[in-house]
């Protein structure tokens, strides 16, 4: 989405639920950020950020956790802004954004198929998008124009 934004009159951030989860997994296992990152993919350690994120830290700390925790990241940033969220998975999330003045998109690619039953995994079918884009991996004009088409809503809908 950054090349359809206004770049120069706001900054354009990307951040993340899951960083700060990665970023405690990592240090509990000795590992870096970015080998969890590289490695997320494997069961052993995807199952541990399941748990870590979800169980055991919402359980120990609030369901709001990682909310603050993005919350007190994003307050840190030069206003105004355009954020971006990647990683939306739960519903206590998506009334965050929504609270915020965010808008939800959905992006859903042709043919993916989530066999995953954490609740990580199927919450985010429960969270009203405001829009969906389809990428079905092989029309990419179409999937920009899609992308371009959100972008300028957002910008009329935000006045930017």
């Amino acid at each position: 989405f950054h090349e359809y934004l206004p770049l120069k009159q706001y900054a354009i951030k990307t951040f993340s639920f899951a960083f700060n989860v990665k970023k405690e997994v990592a240090a509990h296992i000795g590992q870096t950020v970015e080998w969890v990152e590289a490695n997320k993919l494997n069961p052993v350690i995807r199952h541990l950020l399941q748990w870590y994120g979800t169980e055991y830290a919402k359980g120990e700390r609030g369901t709001d956790v990682w909310i603050k925790e993005l919350d007190a990241e994003i307050a840190k940033i030069p206003e105004p802004a355009i954020i971006l969220i990647p990683d939306l998975r739960f519903l206590e999330e998506a009334a965050w954004i929504r609270r915020k003045g965010g808008v939800i998109i959905r992006i859903e690619k042709e043919g993916q198929v989530n066999d995953d039953l954490h609740s990580s995994e199927t919450e985010l079918d429960k969270i009203r998008a405001d829009f969906r884009l389809y990428n079905n991996g092989k029309d990419k004009r179409a999937y920009a124009m899609e992308c371009r088409w959100v972008c300028d809503f957002a910008k009329q809908q935000l006045k930017l």
